[in-house]
């Protein structure tokens, strides 16, 4: 697929220096310098040194956005076969910070995703996010001992979704959460802790294991029972 198929007339709206958004073809790594906004994917940029990949064949696009603002050295990569819908991004405040979504993972209609300070968010191949769906990898904000001034909170590290995880409904990824391969995040829970067991489902506020031993398909209950 040529690059002119998929982009737009608009240019990007970048303010700093050393600002990059690439398209890179999957098998041979070549890298392709653009400088036009892509079909249902605004970018924009304030700051220096960031890097945005996407890779071919390119997913699909559908009212998403992606701010990096006041951040150095930011880097975002978009594997091939992705399908976003809805999604707002914002990386903000930091040095270094880095985002990958891993091929065939979708969003399906709304997620709102923060990457603040110098904390990362790693998203492994074939996740399924429904809609309404909120991340945040810091704080945002300063948490203080009002005696001392000093900060109360760790610093923040990267978020990890396993591979093939399924996220549902209204569900909120926080600081220090996570998720090992093949686990399902119940509709409406919270999660706040890294879970490391894989095959297990995870649901309420906060988000604990309420059964082990399973996995899940993207096929309906009736075609995986007919298949």
């Amino acid at each position: 697929m040529k690059p002119d198929t998929f982009l737009t007339e608009k240019t990007f709206s970048f303010n700093g220096s050393n600002n990059h958004v690439y398209l890179v073809d999957a098998e041979t790594h070549e890298k392709t310098e653009i400088h036009h906004q892509l079909q249902g994917l605004n970018i924009y940029i304030e700051g220096n040194d960031n890097e945005i990949e996407i890779m071919l064949p390119i997913g699909k696009f559908v009212n998403c956005n992606i701010y990096i603002t006041k951040s150095i050295g930011a880097h975002v990569v978009f594997e091939n076969y992705i399908y976003l819908e809805g999604c707002f991004f914002s990386i903000h405040n930091g040095e270094k910070q880095n985002i990958i979504i891993e091929k065939y993972t979708s969003f399906t209609g709304g997620a709102t995703i923060w990457v603040h300070e110098n904390s990362s968010l790693h998203i492994k191949q074939d996740c399924m996010f429904s809609s309404n769906i909120v991340i945040w990898t810091a704080d945002g904000h300063a948490v203080y001992d009002i005696k001392s001034k000093k900060i109360l909170k760790f610093p923040p590290k990267e978020l990890v979704i396993g591979e093939h995880c399924w996220i549902g409904y209204n569900c909120s990824i926080y600081k220090n959460g996570g998720l090992a391969k093949n686990s399902i995040l119940a509709a409406s829970s919270v999660l706040t802790q890294t879970i490391n067991e894989e095959n297990v489902v995870l649901a309420g506020n906060p988000a604990k294991i309420i059964k082990r031993g399973v996995s899940w398909s993207r096929m309906s209950t009736k075609e995986f029972s007919e298949n």
